[in-house]
């Protein structure tokens, strides 16, 4: 049962939680591990990061994280827990990092078709590859025409870049593609999910944004049903 069911109930139970503190006793004093033991607590120790309380979070992801290293040492080619890997490290915001793993994972035959939405994601918490997160977006998209999220994304990617191109030059290009394409997949999101207007109404749009420059835009303003400044 220790891999089959990763309910809080189970993660927390005392017959895992023993097993936990004896492997851990058992590293601490020099013992080898075996397979078998090193990827179970890596797996229970990544699932307890979810459950664990607000305050315990950060060192639990950190113990997830030397586990699931631990792990991918003894079986390097191990796609789950790569997988995992990178979703403990976007946890500690460690994004390029993150990257580094799923593009890694991207070359191999058996990547799973997850990451390049993924990709299109954490790309874009790294400055200069928006249009890198663009293209896995839409790779993904292709394959799976209705992820709205990835749309998102997308139009994400557009907007960093037409903020970057307003920092250099003082001011928002709407005539620019980058303005077009974020507003346009905006729009497209939001006729797919309406429930996403109240988030780009707030969040999209606040200083850590992707839309961060299009705040007093009108166009902008128009397209999520915000009162003209």
């Amino acid at each position: 049962r220790l891999v089959s069911d990763w309910s809080s109930d189970v993660c927390s139970s005392d017959l895992v939680t023993k097993f936990l503190e004896k492997s851990h006793s058992a590293l601490r004093a020099g013992t080898s591990l075996d397979w078998d033991v090193i990827s179970k607590v890596a797996y229970l120790e990544y699932y307890r990061s979810y459950f664990v309380d607000d305050a315990q979070k950060r060192d639990q992801r950190q113990v997830a994280y030397e586990w699931i290293t631990r792990a991918l040492v003894m079986n390097p080619e191990h796609i789950d827990l790569k997988i995992k890997r990178a979703d403990t490290l976007a946890l500690m915001e460690r994004y390029s990092e993150v990257v580094s793993t799923l593009e890694e994972l991207r070359r191999t035959p058996e990547c799973p078709t997850f990451v390049d939405q993924w990709l299109g994601f954490y790309l874009l918490y790294l400055p200069g590859r928006e249009e890198d997160a663009i293209r896995c977006s839409c790779t993904y998209r292709e394959r799976f025409p209705f992820s709205n999220e990835t749309l998102r994304n997308i139009a994400s990617g557009y907007a960093q870049l037409a903020c970057r191109a307003a920092r250099g030059s003082g001011r928002l290009d709407t005539d620019s593609e980058y303005y077009k394409k974020a507003i346009e997949s905006l729009k497209a999101a939001l006729v797919e999910n309406p429930d996403y207007e109240k988030i780009m109404q707030t969040t999209w749009i606040g200083p850590t944004g992707s839309f961060s420059c299009f705040a007093s835009d009108d166009g902008y303003r128009d397209a999520v049903h915000l009162p003209k400044v």
